[in-house]
């Protein structure tokens, strides 16, 4: 169930309107709520506050900022708080922020205050939005339907519809067309109406004489004016759609920048001077031709521009990956200068006609490099991005939207929510059977991804089964001496280690970094990762100094590798705390587990398990310092 909250702003004198909202959303949520959406209305009613109506509105002000749609209504005050409101929904618009649509209505009195006047003149040039107007219940309604249907992006096309001079929801009648002014005043609405009208009792004058008996000459007559009245009601249906239509146009300008003329013409054609309105954009199509040729003179300089921006992103990509290899450098020098450059070239593609498969390939690049470097918030919001350019140009079931959805549950993995890295892992490894086979090396990885969610969780038993599977995908198309094989060998040694089965976790810790160092040298994470776990295995044994030894050999690789602050260096720093606190050196194990924390903190975040396990640790350790003091 889809649910829109929205947020009704108004001064006091508008309490019937209120209740008016109150019916409209129950009107129309019997409608919708089958159809999977459900409108929820917020309003200074609901809100029950113990304390004194400021408090009470300082938390109204933030209860808006939950909702989607926000609702102001004005008649003859311009009140403190409704103005508070406004400008907080104004705000959270400017910002992208919720609501992302803001619409404000005028109750139209016989004279407005020189203060209101003044704020409702403000739209067209300080908030760059238009409002709307209403007489009578009936135009505020389908003010709200059109707003609705808007912020829905046609989402409710078949929905709603014009029929016989209503508005239909769902085929039930909503509002009488002859109660819109932009309708009711519009002289074609009106002279086709009038026109039908006439028809309609001609036509029954007509019936009444053939009541009386056959009279083939009224007979032929009846016949020709059933004929007009259907080509009338047609001519009517048509108009009836262009004025709807016209008048949701308008409503999905709202919350956009328009000009001080589209204001007038709006107004215009929603008090029914639909030839007001053209009038008024007569000037448009003389602007817009000047435009053109502004744009056909600037063209060349634009086409060079573009030319020159491309290069520039190509150096800079260039610059990011040499910049890393950059042995004068400290490794932490290097990746934030990097990152730094990747930015830069990001922003720069985003501000020009950038190519599509080489923003793609870029984004490609900028992910993994954010993945690889733990900086885990703004790489989720570039595979994202890139999932979603591949999905609309690829199609869901693609390979390489496949890829986009397993970084994505890598990213989510490595921040600890669990559940929806085990997601986005599932969504790949569905795509990648059906479109790769059940034996391709991508499926394996997916199975293995799955795996250490499942050991994440606790669940041994599963974990261990995708682990198999994976190992045995591997072996098959891979053999045995293969990355892939050594990482599915690691992750079943993992699982062996926390069931308490050390040597059968020592032996495929072994096998692991026996391939590792084979296949990627002695300088590598994935070496660090191995030396790493063969030291938890001789931890868990007891065998602290054979512990330490691969602890500092994993860390040594890691800092020169990946550099001082990230998550693979604070493992080995939380677990060399750990040997040394089991060694009874609390101090020495003290200093390293704040070293791990401080880097768990600034990777991580507070309230990642890791981070929390650290300070678990360091909580431990201090209490044994004072027992010891």
């Amino acid at each position: 169930m889809k649910t829109i909250k929205v947020f009704l702003a108004s001064s006091d004198e508008l309490e019937n309107e209120r209740l008016q909202f109150d019916s409209l959303f129950n009107h129309l949520n019997r409608i919708f709520r089958p159809r999977g959406l459900y409108l929820e209305l917020s309003k200074w009613e609901y809100l029950d506050s113990s304390m004194g109506p400021k408090h009470k509105q300082e938390e109204y002000n933030e209860e808006l900022k939950t909702c989607e749609m926000c609702m102001v209504i004005y008649w003859t005050k311009f009140g403190e708080y409704t103005g508070q409101e406004l400008m907080t929904a104004y705000n959270e618009l400017k910002e992208g922020r919720n609501p992302r649509k803001l619409y404000v209505f005028f109750k139209e009195p016989a004279d407005l205050s020189p203060e209101l006047k003044a704020f409702k003149e403000s739209f067209a040039t300080e908030f760059g939005h238009f409002y709307c107007k209403f007489e009578n219940v009936d135009s505020m309604r389908l003010q709200f339907l059109l707003q609705l249907e808007a912020y829905q992006n046609n989402d409710l096309k078949e929905v709603v519809k014009v029929e016989d001079s209503k508005v239909t929801v769902d085929g039930k009648p909503f509002v009488d067309l002859d109660n819109i002014p932009f309708a009711a005043r519009n002289k074609e609405y009106r002279r086709l109406k009038d026109e039908i009208a006439a028809l309609e009792s001609e036509i029954r004058t007509f019936e009444s004489v053939l009541a009386s008996g056959p009279n083939p000459a009224i007979e032929e007559l009846l016949g020709k004016k059933r004929s007009e009245r259907y080509y009338k009601k047609e001519e009517l249906s048509e108009h009836e759609n262009l004025l709807f239509n016209t008048a949701l146009r308008i409503a999905q300008q709202q919350g956009e920048r328009i000009s001080q003329r589209m204001a007038r013409a709006m107004e215009a054609f929603e008090d029914g001077r639909a030839s007001d309105a053209n009038t008024i954009l007569d000037e448009a199509l003389h602007d817009a031709r000047a435009l053109r040729e502004e744009i056909a003179n600037t063209k060349e300089l634009l086409k060079r521009q573009q030319e020159t921006a491309a290069i520039s992103i190509s150096e800079l990509l260039l610059k990011a990956s040499v910049m890393l290899s950059d042995d004068t450098r400290k490794i932490d020098d290097r990746v934030e200068a990097a990152y730094e450059i990747y930015k830069e070239a990001y922003a720069l593609a985003n501000e020009c006609d950038y190519d599509q498969d080489k923003y793609i390939d870029m984004l490609d690049t900028y992910g993994g490099f954010l993945r690889t470097y733990a900086k885990y918030q703004e790489c989720i919001g570039i595979h994202t991005e890139l999932y979603q350019i591949r999905l609309s140009v690829l199609g869901e079931n693609h390979p390489d939207v496949a890829t986009s959805l397993n970084n994505i549950g890598f990213v989510y993995k490595s921040l600890g929510e669990y559940g929806k890295a085990l997601d986005y892992y599932e969504r790949s490894l569905k795509i990648r059977i059906s479109v790769l086979g059940e034996t391709h090396p991508d499926v394996a990885t997916s199975l293995n991804n799955i795996g250490v969610v499942y050991k994440s969780f606790g669940e041994y038993g599963k974990a261990l089964d995708y682990f198999e599977r994976d190992l045995k995908i591997s072996l098959a198309v891979l053999g045995e001496n293969h990355h892939d094989v050594a990482t599915s060998l690691n992750n079943i040694g993992v699982v062996y280690h926390s069931l308490g089965e050390y040597n059968k976790a020592l032996d495929y810790y072994e096998r692991d970094l026996k391939i590792s160092i084979s296949v990627l040298g002695d300088n590598h994470p994935d070496v660090a990762t191995s030396l790493n776990n063969i030291g938890y295995v001789y931890d868990s044994l007891g065998e602290y100094a054979k512990a330490l030894n691969y602890y500092e050999r994993s860390l040594k690789i890691s800092i020169s590798v990946l550099g001082e602050n990230h998550p693979d260096v604070a493992q080995s720093l939380n677990n060399i705390g750990s040997v040394y606190y089991s060694l009874g050196e609390y101090g020495k194990a003290l200093d390293y587990y704040e070293r791990s924390l401080k880097i768990r903190i600034s990777v991580l975040g507070e309230n990642h398990p890791d981070t929390s396990a650290t300070i678990e640790n360091i909580e431990f350790i201090k209490e044994k310092l004072g027992e010891s003091q």
